[in-house]
């Protein structure tokens, strides 16, 4: 943040369990910042971004209206000490090679403040989100090839939960035929007109989506990990109806793994919460904005059974990321 440079910070609560209000920049109003709790010795005890939308913030002529934070610490607010406030410098969007990233892409984002937040800390997290998207594109090959053994080549792929296309940028084009899909209109248009790989914009209701197609693959990495239950069901249900004949439909959850930094409390196997600060005065932009959730392995596979009269070929805690379960369901030919 440089020296000339200020932000207007607002709080509507300060609370020992709760911290929450807005922060701006007037000379960028559009500027995401970091906010961080600090301790006595300088020790981060919780952070979060300034990107929560607030119609009042719109009304004002702030920026988009996306300068909300919360905080709800696991402790007491009564050790913080300090508040700081980081500020991203401006640096033009990385591009390496083949990676290309939108401006809007959170995933990036969230590299990007772990890696402080500044030019270098910029190309940092490029690398990282280039390396996070190309493991979890060679995770789900490996899993195809050596795992399934499907001989097939060009298999078609759905890739639902896309985002901005960390992953599908990295999906080995010799292998997959691949289509993205997500509900983000802005993701859709940039994954064709950079990547050059086909798309679908899902709608928001699990029930009106129709890719027009059926699948060899149908690949919703993460998804699972944002829905309640009636929606965990509902999109069990599309998603399974997209695969093809002897394919698979491949996908994560948090599950027991995930929980134990978590601590959601389940209540048979299952537990959603909303975002601590719901979406409101727009749509909701990404999976991430429904919350998240834990579901037990024992609750997934009564849920396939419940919902799809299967049950998950290969189930595997904590495979990806090292926290996320892994389920693999083959659709029988008929």
């Amino acid at each position: 943040m440089s020296a000339s440079e200020n932000t207007q910070t607002y709080f509507d609560l300060i609370s020992p369990y709760c911290v929450r209000g807005w922060c701006a920049i007037p000379s960028r109003p559009d500027t995401r910042v970091q906010i961080e709790l600090l301790n006595k010795t300088g020790k981060v005890l919780a952070s979060c971004v300034s990107d929560m939308f607030r119609q009042d913030l719109l009304n004002a002529g702030i920026g988009n209206g996306d300068g909300k934070y919360a905080f709800e610490l696991k402790g007491d607010f009564r050790n913080v000490n300090r508040i700081r406030v980081v500020v991203p410098v401006e640096i033009p969007m990385p591009n390496f090679a083949s990676l290309e990233i939108h401006e809007e892409d959170s995933l990036f984002w969230n590299f990007y403040f772990s890696c402080q937040g500044n030019l270098d800390g910029g190309l940092k997290a490029a690398a990282m989100y280039a390396d996070d998207g190309m493991n979890s594109a060679n995770m789900l090959r490996t899993l195809c090839q050596d795992i399934l053994h499907i001989k097939k080549r060009n298999l078609s792929l759905l890739e639902f939960n896309s985002g901005f296309g960390k992953v599908t940028c990295g999906l080995d084009k010799s292998v997959f035929s691949v289509t993205a899909s997500d509900i983000q209109a802005p993701a859709m248009e940039f994954i064709q007109n950079k990547l050059g790989v086909d798309t679908y914009l899902a709608p928001m209701d699990a029930s009106q989506f129709n890719p027009g197609k059926t699948f060899d693959i149908v690949f919703a990495l993460s998804a699972f990990a944002h829905f309640d239950k009636s929606a965990f069901d509902k999109w069990l249900k599309a998603l399974y109806n997209c695969v093809s004949s002897d394919g698979y439909f491949i996908f994560t959850t948090h599950g027991a793994v995930s929980n134990e930094s978590m601590r959601y409390e389940l209540k048979n196997g299952f537990m959603y919460k909303e975002n601590e600060a719901p979406v409101t005065g727009r749509e909701k932009k990404a999976m991430s904005d429904f919350g998240a959730s834990v579901a037990t392995k024992e609750y997934v596979e009564a849920a396939c059974k419940r919902v799809l009269n299967t049950a998950p070929l290969i189930s595997k805690e904590g495979y990806w990321w090292k926290h996320q379960d892994l389920y693999i369901i083959k659709k029988s030919g008929t």
